[in-house]
């Protein structure tokens, strides 16, 4: 039986735990010019990613095309699963922060819009030292962020009630899918989104590194 002492944290992951733009790009890139689009700078695609696989594709592609836009998800599906661990990394002091959730016994758990096997087999590299519960990519395209489903399905793995859990992303998306949950919400400033993106989102608190997400959840607040 929980009580409200039994916090738990759900995590984002491309721009909240991982700095994962570069092999995006690289991957993306790829996988244009074998199939004859046009490359996109990072810095574009910055801020096309968030809402899952198939739309980031369709965003950066420019067409909407149903035969098209399964010929380039297929493509950078192999790519992406060669290269999605070559510059990829922990942000500067999210290790330390997970070190102290641990230490304090709070459990923790992932939910990323990449698709599952991604999530997963990044998280298994990145996040090896510390003891995450599970680890939860996407698995069906109306259960994606910000659909609660799976953050509610995390909270029970966690064995916390929703409105003892909190969740951590860079983005309005993980904003509104912490509330839809009826979770607390912290909304990071150093992922693929700026500032004012996350004041406009209206996250419980913001946070400029990693430590704030410790105090925040160790002090209840």
């Amino acid at each position: 039986m929980t009580t409200r002492n039994n916090r738990g944290v759900i995590f984002d992951l491309d721009g909240t735990l991982a700095d994962t733009l570069d092999d995006l790009a690289d991957s993306l890139n790829t996988t244009f010019a074998e199939l004859g689009y046009p490359s996109l700078e990072p810095e574009r695609m910055r801020m096309m990613i968030g809402d899952g696989l198939p739309l980031l594709l369709q965003r950066a592609s420019g067409t909407d095309d149903p035969e098209a836009l399964a010929q380039i998800l297929a493509h950078y599906r192999g790519v992406y699963r060669k290269n999605m661990l070559h510059h990829s990394k922990l942000f500067d002091g999210i290790g330390p922060m997970l070190d102290r959730l641990t230490e304090a016994g709070v459990p923790m758990a992932v939910l990323s819009n990449k698709s599952h096997e991604f999530t997963e087999g990044m998280c298994r590299v990145l996040l090896k030292a510390w003891p995450f519960r599970r680890f939860q990519g996407m698995t069906e395209e109306p259960l994606k962020k910000p659909d609660p489903t799976l953050a509610l399905e995390l909270a029970r793995v966690l064995e916390c009630r929703p409105e003892d859990a909190y969740f951590v992303g860079d983005s309005s998306v993980d904003v509104e899918t912490g509330r839809n949950a009826g979770m607390r919400t912290i909304g990071v400033t150093w992922g693929f989104r700026d500032r004012a993106h996350l004041v406009d989102a209206g996250p419980d608190h913001l946070v400029d590194h990693p430590d704030g997400i410790a105090e925040t959840i160790l002090q209840g607040s």
